[in-house]
């Protein structure tokens, strides 16, 4: 009986991972080679080369690969419209080897056209993705987080601070050091249970992109919507709760020569069963104030809704304003009154 036996080529690699430095976008692709030697005693051969993004393209030899010689991978990057560091792999196929994955990296400082459509906020030295930060939907008591990437368009290393935050607002950064080129991914912590409003909640925290700029001094917008949460009302809460029940959703306060202010008034009853507590009568309309005479209401009782325009506050001559009542009405925790006037100028 004869037996056929198939000494297994053996492939040395050289080098499996590059790392190209800084290099700038105008310079174009930037290509590197990786190299394999084969110590076996039969040929062999590269089957494929794939990258795993469109950026990075391999070129490899198609002829065999005899006992004892030296092959050549070739790698480019190209870094158009992509500023920031990257890191990118290419799958290598060769008869009768295990799969061989090749890394590059290194970073890309970007041209201010790049730079600009992938980070338009200019803060400076730091470019960030965008101008503010949108906390979106929180319910009262909840954590939420809200990301924001920001680039380093600098020739040095940058610390970036943060400063006069409200305590519900607290702020993390990876890496805490940008360097030249580089990105960072900026957290915000928006800590509902420490903030006293609900509905429509605006600050501006400090942002300095480092403590050897102190006079470069930017502010960061912060907004978010806090709710009240009555996700653990039982169906039998539900039917005892509160209603919230304005006498109208529409005050006119008529007319003003514009020198002196309009005020009106708006009823609000519970005709629940429940104690309603009133969280917020505002409006983000300028000029437009409003109080309430209680913001605690017993079942069948009222409290009255004061309303001020202040008509210099206010361009043209029509008021046509909207007021966010919020309460603890599980049904209809947030209403829309509307409030109307002339200013006679």
């Amino acid at each position: 009986m004869l037996c056929a036996l198939t000494a297994q080529a053996q492939v040395e690699w050289l080098e499996t991972e590059h790392n190209f430095g800084a290099f700038h976008e105008a310079d174009g692709k930037a290509a590197c080679t990786f190299r394999f030697v084969n110590h076996g005693n039969e040929a062999v051969a590269i089957i494929g080369a794939r990258a795993n993004c469109g950026c990075t393209s391999p070129q490899y030899p198609l002829d065999p690969v005899a006992p004892g010689d030296t092959a050549a991978i070739s790698v480019a990057y190209d870094p158009a419209g992509r500023p920031g560091r990257f890191t990118k792999y290419v799958q290598v196929e060769i008869s009768g080897q295990p799969r061989q994955r090749l890394a590059i990296n290194g970073v890309v400082i970007g041209e201010a056209s790049s730079i600009g459509s992938q980070y338009p906020a200019d803060f400076g030295p730091l470019k960030l993705r965008r101008g503010a930060i949108m906390v979106g939907q929180v319910d009262k008591g909840r954590l939420k987080t809200s990301s924001l990437s920001m680039y380093n368009s600098t020739a040095d290393s940058l610390r970036p601070l943060f400063a006069d935050m409200p305590e519900y607002i607290d702020v993390a950064l990876v890496p805490e050091v940008i360097p030249p080129g580089e990105q960072s991914a900026m957290t915000l912590y928006f800590r509902s249970g420490k903030c006293l409003l609900y509905g429509l909640v605006e600050n501006e925290i400090t942002l300095i992109p480092d403590p050897a700029l102190p006079d470069s001094v930017y502010r960061l917008p912060v907004t978010a919507i806090v709710n009240e949460d009555f996700s653990r009302l039982s169906p039998d809460q539900m039917k005892k709760a509160p209603i919230a029940a304005p006498e109208t959703t529409g005050l006119d306060l008529g007319s003003t020569d514009g020198s002196t202010p309009l005020e009106g008034e708006i009823r609000l009853s519970n005709v629940g069963k429940s104690t309603l507590y009133v969280r917020r009568v505002y409006s983000t309309d300028p000029g437009i104030s409003a109080t309430v005479s209680s913001d605690e209401i017993k079942k069948g009782k009222s409290a009255t809704i004061r309303v001020t325009v202040n008509p210099q506050a206010i361009s043209g001559k029509i008021i046509n304003a909207k007021l966010s009542l919020i309460s603890s009405d599980p049904l209809n925790p947030v209403q829309t009154l509307r409030v109307t006037g002339i200013i006679k100028r």
